[in-house]
């Protein structure tokens, strides 16, 4: 993601034209890369070994890209995650809404699919949907890292400007 040195207006015509474009071109280089990272993970790899008519394909493709990022997924979460105020012993209400919250978003298979995204792309976003007329929680989507552009300030990373 770009960093700025300042925050422009929406408005401005120095964001609209020089931030459009360079925009575009880290978009659609990170793109590439997030379809490339997910042709791999899929086994889609390059076979490097001619194959002449009528005589067996000898290209044998281990994926090891899948095996490496499962493994460490598993490694990651191997169970659900456990949420604490600080006391272990007692589980508060508020501990038990955020792990119930969770549970009804996918539980486990939620922050395996975050871990996912951010293991192939470098970047998670999450959309939060408040809770609609009959719903206790929440809705969490993993957002596709694709079409999101964050900007930071240029020497600080934590600090998003935009």
């Amino acid at each position: 993601m770009p960093e700025a040195m300042i925050y422009e207006e929406p408005n401005s015509k120095t964001r609209s034209s020089t931030s459009f474009r360079l925009f575009s071109q880290e978009r659609d280089e990170r793109r590439q890369k997030f379809q490339k990272a997910w042709k791999y993970y899929r086994g889609e790899q390059n076979k490097y070994l001619a194959r002449r008519e009528g005589e067996p394909d000898d290209n044998v493709v281990m994926n090891l890209v899948k095996l490496a990022i499962d493994r460490t997924l598993s490694f990651l979460y191997p169970e659900m995650p456990q949420f604490s105020e600080g006391d272990t012993t007692n589980e508060s209400d508020d501990e038990l809404w955020v792990k119930n919250a969770f549970i009804a978003n996918g539980g486990l298979g939620f922050f395996q699919k975050m871990a996912l995204i951010g293991a192939l792309s470098g970047h998670v976003y999450i959309r939060v949907r408040p809770p609609m007329d009959g719903e206790l929680y929440p809705r969490l989507y993993v957002i596709n890292p694709e079409n999101i552009q964050t900007y930071w300030q240029a020497g600080d990373s934590t600090q998003v400007l935009w």
